[in-house]
């Protein structure tokens, strides 16, 4: 590998209030959580392509205290950036500036412009096509615009040597692009709304590379935005890989509209186990119509009861923070989550995410300047009717009804165990705690009439109303 720049591919830690899974020792523990592979799928692949083409690679997962320049000597610098990452990823690339660095992910690709100062190139949408460009210098541009992939089948198979573990969950790429444009979400201004396929073929000789080269794969994880939504596609891997004798657990992402289809269902009985994420968002008419669902009231319901007469085990997101929210709707939303029963569920804060319809909506209101907050677990925004410091206690309340130790033990046996993983689980949403309670006593007082500012809290002018921020490209 003489003669090519080595790359340094780094992830930054960003959990504000989960300080302690982002170390070394919090890392190892993910690892016995859980079933869920807690790492970048694009950027191992982004690594995985730059090994492919001779360069010494290293994927670095940020600890806090691993990703110094006398720690991290490579010649090339590659940050991916979420929006709760910003922080700690401008700060990673700034100690870095004596080399190449190139930033890309979500949060860049949203405000190009906010990340531009800290790098050589700022990669904005899907990099695979550009990045090998960029590192040979064949693209010199400060801001890339690599906009999406025509076509996936030629992405390369990930190289899951360059994780410091073998991964429990084998993630397959089937599709990206999301035809349903959420107004809270920000895939479609990363992947489109055009959903773009894999061909079944390309998928299941995937996953036979995998079992080849790592054994017997007991759960795949098929990633796309939706698996179900292009009804043909998903009936055709589903038998590819039935035909083939591949039958592990399956992990897909769907939605209510699978109720509309019974030959999917069917297929997906025929795995041993089925872990369904599903975005339910709400129970209320108004509230999905806010978020632009494309569906009713009384359709999660009934897709929660169809999937437990297959028995399914379904996560679900729900949201509450939006307009038409008060105390009162947090109520409704948790008995309504613990009617339907879901296998695991969590509730976050509805946040203005760089990017989205929401955050063009709201940013004059948002008061917190410091990106690491957006992780829809801080309240970040004013809300029409409730103050920051109602909005976050009542969140918080709900949050420690829904993790305390009865529930976690009741609720959650198919995702967190055995029964040692549910005590760990429950005293880290204890630690958390802590951090959830200094940032409550921040939000004390705040009002929207108040000058910009609030005591403890960054202002509110630099998030909200700064046009180099809010310029999108």
């Amino acid at each position: 590998m003489a003669g090519k720049p080595r790359i340094a591919f780094i992830l930054p830690g960003h959990m504000r209030s989960w300080r302690f899974l982002s170390s070394d020792l919090g890392l190892k523990v993910l690892e016995k959580l859980s079933h869920f592979v807690f790492y970048n799928v694009g950027t191992v692949q982004l690594a995985s392509i730059m090994r492919q083409r001779g360069h010494d690679v290293r994927l670095i997962f940020d600890s806090g205290t691993n990703v110094t320049p006398d720690k991290v000597d490579e010649e090339i610098i590659c940050i991916s950036v979420t929006t709760a990452g910003a922080p700690r990823g401008y700060e990673i690339a700034q100690a870095f500036r004596d080399r190449k660095v190139i930033i890309g992910g979500p949060h860049a690709s949203a405000l190009p412009l906010e990340a531009a100062p800290y790098a050589d190139h700022v990669v904005r949408g899907e990099g695979e096509h550009i990045l090998p460009k960029i590192v040979d210098g064949e693209i010199t541009d400060h801001i890339v615009n690599a906009g999406l992939l025509p076509e996936l089948d030629g992405l390369p198979y990930l190289d899951f040597s360059l994780l410091p573990f073998k991964p429990k969950n084998f993630p397959i790429i089937t599709s990206r692009g999301c035809p349903f444009d959420c107004t809270f979400c920000a895939v479609t201004k990363m992947f489109g709304r055009k959903v773009r396929t894999r061909s079944p073929e390309s998928i299941v000789a995937e996953v036979k590379h995998y079992a080849r080269q790592y054994g017997d794969i007991e759960r795949l994880d098929l990633i796309s935005p939706n698996f179900t939504i292009q009804s043909k596609h998903c009936i055709q891997v589903l038998e590819m890989l039935l035909a083939e004798g591949i039958r592990p657990t399956l992990e897909v992402r769907t939605s209510t509209h699978i109720c509309k289809d019974t030959k999917i269902p069917e297929l997906l009985a025929k795995f041993p186990k089925i872990s369904m994420l599903v975005g339910a968002e709400t129970f209320e008419q108004e509230s999905l119509q806010y978020y632009n669902k494309k569906r009713a009231d009384h359709e999660f319901p009934v897709f929660m009861r169809r999937m437990n007469d297959y028995g399914f085990k379904v996560v679900a997101s729900f949201i509450w923070g939006n307009r038409f929210d008060t105390p009162d709707s947090m109520s409704r939303l948790i008995d309504g989550i613990y009617e339907v029963n879901p296998s695991h569920f969590n509730v976050g804060l509805l946040t203005p995410f760089p990017g989205t319809d929401f955050y063009n909506e709201v940013k004059k209101d948002i008061f917190v300047d410091d990106w690491s907050y957006f992780d829809t677990l801080h309240v970040t925004h004013f809300h029409p009717t409730m103050d920051p410091f109602t909005m976050q206690k009542t969140w918080m309340r709900a949050q420690k009804k829904m993790w305390s130790l009865w529930n976690i033990g009741r609720r959650y046996r198919e995702i967190f165990s055995p029964p040692v993983n549910k005590l760990l689980l429950w005293a880290f949403t204890r630690l958390a705690e802590r951090d959830f309670d200094d940032f409550l006593e921040m939000l004390k007082g705040l009002d929207r009439h108040d000058p910009p500012g609030a005591p403890g809290l960054p202002g509110r002018d630099k998030a909200g109303t700064n046009e180099k921020q809010s310029l999108l490209l």
